[in-house]
């Protein structure tokens, strides 16, 4: 683009001296009129030509490098997979206490080659000053459900469990943690997983209600804060129930409130009580635990 407006600048200067001291001087003819628009109009298609081309080819430019990061976020992936995301942090950071890393390779070429996964992944320089929440979203999968999964793993070692990866926007899906234990159940109801992960953009959750008999019964369903608090984290239930003879399952809906704001992944409980004295049932699998992960 510079060229095509430096040519263009040293022709229109040089026309302009030939048409008014040359050509004819002090006066300018209706071709000679003519002839500057044309060529006007020749430079606007050059500059728009151009541009085209340099934006074809900064687009062309850019996929090849989304191409690679790619490749090297897979790369990263597999590696996690194998050796744990742990042991590959410490290894990008240069705390890895191991003697070898990878089958065929020194110590040093294996953080070499980790580090430079990083960085790409990342898109930065250096990975000085890089938190750990910078290495755990270079780690992240791409699948949503896959990234709720991946959350839980590594809180098992980050130094805090807050310290967690955030979720892109709208993402949608839940997790069962914890299946209900085998010892200590109510004999007629329970629910059939005790501990629920769900994307704050899921807008809400469904959790199951196993029956343990062939009879009718009925109870009730209710929800009780923790640290995420009705209305504003999500939709309170007091709900009363009623489970048919034939009914094994019932699949019941909590809602979500999906908030701007970033928060803290956040739990709140729903426990299923009495009848009439309103208390909960007895055994473990008559309360569940649910974590609204933050993806803001």
């Amino acid at each position: 683009m510079f060229a095509i407006t430096g040519v263009a600048s040293m022709i229109a200067y040089l026309w302009m001296f030939i048409v008014l001291q040359i050509n004819t001087p002090d006066y300018v003819d209706l071709w000679e009129a003519i002839v500057t628009f044309v060529a006007f109009i020749v430079l606007v298609l050059l500059a728009y030509c151009a541009d085209i081309y340099n934006a074809r080819k900064l687009k062309r430019a850019a996929s090849k490098e989304e191409l690679a990061r790619q490749v090297d976020h897979r790369h990263l992936r597999d590696l996690a997979s194998i050796h744990s995301p742990k042991s590959l942090i410490e290894l990008a950071q240069g705390l890895f206490k191991g003697q070898r890393f990878e089958q065929g390779k020194t110590l040093q070429e294996s953080q070499e080659r980790v580090q430079r996964l990083f960085m790409s992944v990342m898109q930065v320089d250096s990975l000085e000053g890089c938190s750990m929440d910078d290495y755990l979203n270079a780690l992240q999968p791409e699948s949503p459900l896959e990234r709720i999964a991946f959350r839980l793993q590594v809180a098992k070692y980050t130094t805090n469990k807050k310290d967690f990866l955030r979720l892109e926007k709208g993402t949608v899906g839940q997790i069962e943690n914890q299946t209900a234990a085998v010892d200590n159940l109510n004999q007629y109801v329970g629910f059939k997983c005790l501990h629920y992960s769900v994307a704050e953009s899921s807008l809400f959750v469904n959790l199951t209600i196993e029956k343990r008999v062939n009879e009718e019964y009925t109870f009730w369903v209710k929800t009780e804060d923790g640290t995420a608090k009705a209305p504003e984290d999500y939709t309170a239930k007091n709900e009363l129930i009623t489970m048919r003879a034939n009914e094994k399952e019932r699949i019941i809906k909590v809602g979500i409130v999906d908030s701007e704001d970033w928060e803290p992944d956040e739990d709140f409980f729903v426990t299923l009580c009495h009848e009439e004295t309103s208390k909960q049932l007895d055994g473990q699998n008559t309360r569940c635990k649910v974590t609204i992960l933050d993806d803001d």
